[in-house]
């Protein structure tokens, strides 16, 4: 490996690094409140500004706008819940967010014939969250 490749590498390793030191991993598993699973219900998070500060431009982590490059894959995240229920993604620590007060707004699709379920925006912080107290929905009938 010639210098340059490395130094190369050394750079994109330490980059990633430093992003994945401002994360936090959520998981939950998606149940009803009769504890019935609901397996792979389609899901999206999205970060949610400080209520007195909405413009998106004004956050960052140590200096790195939250719309850089580095940061903006997290802002709003999709996917599914697996066979199991279980949902994991991680998302930028709300504490480590300047200025403070942002949060992550999570919505998630039975399926089902009922609209989606929208959480009031909940902070994240730590390396890992289990989540499982606050997805639990409440039983529809058709």
């Amino acid at each position: 490996m010639n210098e340059k490749n490395y130094s190369y590498f050394i750079f994109i390793y330490s980059f990633n690094f430093a992003a994945i030191a401002q994360t936090t991993t959520i998981t939950a598993t998606i149940t009803d409140t009769d504890s019935t699973v609901w397996t792979n219900a389609p899901f999206t998070v999205s970060f949610t500004p400080n209520p007195n500060i909405p413009n998106l431009a004004s956050y960052n982590i140590n200096g790195v706008p939250l719309t850089s490059v580095t940061y903006s894959s997290y802002l709003q995240q999709s996917g599914s819940a697996n066979g199991s229920g279980v949902i994991s993604v991680t998302l930028l620590d709300n504490q480590l967010i300047s200025p403070s007060g942002s949060s992550w707004k999570f919505i998630v699709k039975p399926n089902a014939s009922i609209q989606s379920i929208s959480y009031n925006p909940i902070q994240v912080t730590g390396a890992f969250t289990k989540l499982n107290y606050i997805f639990k929905f409440k039983q529809y009938c058709s």
